[in-house]
């Protein structure tokens, strides 16, 4: 009777390891994923060789300054309290969004060419009159702390608007070109969509009006993709852009979320439709009420 009892507890286990691996033949393949940033292994501590932290100033009732509000795909939440702690990075290109602490929402994108060693430090000065929301302006630099090098020019975060095109896309054949674009969702009546705001720290023109492709040159760029509904979401990523390849600014609203009310948030991507491939993954962004349009002081 034992023995029956082992003979059949052996072709238990031997028709449930066979159905077991049945089902693991029919299992359907992966999706197609990218090894991107946040993806990808975490650098050495020994590679993160230089650094980067922002700047304040204590006043009667605050402190001013500025802070890094995102870098390479990951957005960084900051008080007034961590604006001047170091954040460690790689030498090598970034891309770079800086906020401002001024009485609305005000960001800057740039494009950081970090060297081994280096520590650099965003600065700032404002004028006389001090509140923005009343035609005050704030000007932004990122300055290397051993040589005082300006590494990145000094430009306004808060001031007027530019209605200018600053960004000229490359005079080369689009299969030599990498192509971006936006999306809007299909038979929504609203005014949601992404775009892609800026390329190496350079805007581009209405871009929250349009979501034609825009044609970039290949190779590693650092981008700002852009979302708009009534108020601007924004995301800094590094990219290392194929020639030939067509890209979409993807996203998704919160469930339950109406697209221009306050406390929208959504998650935000790039993927690449030439290969299938999301060459960034989902990230989380807030969706702010107020910004002040970013230029490059003459």
């Amino acid at each position: 009777m034992k023995k029956l009892s082992s003979l059949a507890l052996c072709a238990t286990v031997t028709f449930i390891a066979m159905a077991l691996a049945a089902c693991a033949a029919k299992a359907p393949p992966p999706v197609k994923t990218a090894l991107a940033a946040a993806e990808a292994p975490a650098s050495t501590p020994e590679a993160l060789t230089a650094s980067i932290r922002g700047s304040r100033e204590r006043n009667v009732f605050d402190s001013e300054g500025v802070y890094v509000a995102g870098i390479d795909g990951k957005m960084i939440r900051q008080s007034g309290r961590t604006y001047e702690n170091p954040i460690a990075i790689a030498p090598g290109p970034h891309s770079l969004l800086i906020g401002s602490s001024r009485a609305a929402y005000g960001t800057l994108h740039t494009r950081l060419e970090a060297k081994e060693g280096a520590s650099y430090v965003l600065r700032w000065e404002s004028d006389a009159t001090g509140i923005p929301i009343y035609g005050g302006t704030m000007t932004v630099w990122i300055e290397d702390e051993a040589s005082g090098e300006l590494v990145m020019p000094k430009r306004n975060i808060w001031g007027e608007i530019s209605k200018n095109a600053t960004y000229v896309s490359p005079d080369i054949p689009e299969q030599e070109a990498a192509l971006i674009s936006g999306v809007k969702p299909e038979g929504f009546p609203g005014v949601d969509h992404t775009y892609l705001a800026a390329v190496d720290g350079v805007y581009t023109a209405d871009n929250k009006a349009s979501r034609m492709p825009i044609k970039v040159r290949p190779g590693k760029r650092a981008l700002l993709l852009g979302y708009y509904s009534g108020g601007i979401a924004e995301y800094p990523v590094l990219v290392d852009l194929q020639a030939g390849h067509s890209y979409v600014i993807g996203f998704v609203s919160d469930l339950g979320a109406v697209p221009g009310l306050a406390n929208e948030r959504l998650s935000i991507w790039l993927d690449d439709q030439t290969t299938g491939v999301r060459v960034v993954p989902a990230q989380r962004v807030m969706v702010q009420r107020i910004r002040r349009g970013a230029i490059i002081l003459p």
